[in-house]
């Protein structure tokens, strides 16, 4: 009888907590924003280099964060957020009540994917010192698995892209993976094509979200599926920018803030301007971090 109420009363308990949260839902997202606003600059405050200057990686440092601090911190936030929305899609969002279909899951998944590359590229090139061909060879590899995936599971007939985009997408990555891989002297070529291609696949999402579905052949599930082709097109956006000023010989650090920049800007544009984002329902509160982020990157890194 008592191991019997115990567990009636636990679940009660969890039953309130669950009503207390649901009620109260938009105050505690705009709460975490805060929150996690604030760790990231308390963080990077932390973290900065005593006495180090690093004139030789870049030329900025007026910001409210030393350079490589602002650069590990974004990073690290772009490989958490990167890291959860390609594992689970379908709950990394903080979009409105309603199931995420198979085509959306699968848009996330691959907005995962380019957070993550920016994130590898951090980690790789600042954290760790590997070099550009490692960091773009661990990049190259998750894109060319996703590929596979999406062809060996038919997914031009359900979701989309069509076969023929994804064997371009493997194709284009493989490149670079064979490339890097055996320190060929073409790399740089290679890199360049791919920040062009990305670039042009950005462009296609997000000049017009409905042109972008149309051209890829991706599956229009529902309503919501623009805004999260939109959402893609952005996150390729700063990703090709990363791309190409690497594959430029743009130094890492220097390189990680024009990308932030480019990200601060379609990171207002999805807040404010992007109609087929609206119709998703995603809370503002909380995506309202990721503009703040990039806008302390770009200018501890650029000014």
């Amino acid at each position: 009888h008592r191991n019997s109420f115990s567990r009636t009363s636990n679940y009660g308990i969890k039953s309130v907590l669950l009503q207390i949260i649901k009620n109260n839902e938009s105050e505690i997202n705009m709460k975490a924003s805060f929150i996690l606003t604030w760790i990231f600059l308390i963080t990077a405050h932390a973290i900065r280099p005593k006495g180090l200057l690093l004139p030789a990686l870049t030329r900025g440092g007026a910001g409210p964060i030393a350079p490589n601090g602002a650069a590990k911190i974004a990073g690290t936030f772009c490989l958490v957020q990167g890291a959860y929305s390609a594992l689970a899609p379908s709950k990394s969002f903080p979009y409105g009540d309603y199931d995420i279909s198979q085509t959306n899951a699968k848009l996330i998944r691959e907005t995962g994917l380019a957070f993550l590359n920016m994130g590898v590229h951090v980690y790789g090139l600042i954290f760790k010192g590997y070099g550009l061909k490692v960091s773009s060879a661990i990049n190259a590899l998750l894109w060319m698995a996703d590929c596979l995936y999406g062809l060996l599971n038919e997914e031009s007939k359900t979701t989309g892209k069509s076969k023929a985009a994804d064997l371009i997408v493997l194709a284009v990555n493989s490149a670079v993976a064979i490339a890097a891989l055996n320190d060929l002297p073409y790399f740089s070529t290679t890199l360049k094509a791919e920040s062009i291609f990305v670039a042009l696949s950005s462009l296609s999402c997000i000049v017009s979200p409905t042109f972008g579905m149309k051209f890829w052949e991706i599956k229009q599930d529902d309503e919501y599926t623009p805004g999260f082709v939109s959402l893609i097109g952005n996150s390729f956006g700063f990703d090709a920018v990363l791309l190409a000023t690497l594959a430029w010989g743009v130094a890492p650090i220097t390189a990680i803030g024009y990308s932030a920049a480019v990200a601060t800007a379609l990171s207002l544009k999805t807040l404010f301007f992007t109609p087929e984002v609206e119709k998703i329902g995603m809370n503002k509160k909380v995506l309202a971090i990721w503009p703040v982020i990039g806008a302390v990157t770009a200018l501890s890194i650029l000014l």
